[in-house]
């Protein structure tokens, strides 16, 4: 059974689905045998700088070619 997984910092995840065979659920639904990935702070601090940047291009490109909208 394949179960669908949006948490990308944990180590069982691999494209949306849970690579375990097998999970438990605590009585919110969350899963208690995640293992949360450690990113260093600077890289993603780094990461998060270029998505930033990489966004206002886009936002400044799209107006740039639909200035009527």
């Amino acid at each position: 059974m394949n179960v669908t997984c949006e948490n990308h910092f944990c180590v069982y995840w691999s494209e949306d689905i849970c690579t375990l065979g097998k999970i438990s659920l605590d009585v919110l639904g969350a899963c208690t045998d995640c293992i949360h990935v450690e990113v260093p702070k600077d890289l993603l601090a780094r990461k998060r700088q270029e998505l930033l940047s990489d966004l206002k291009e886009r936002e400044a490109r799209w107006e740039k070619e639909t200035p009527d909208l």
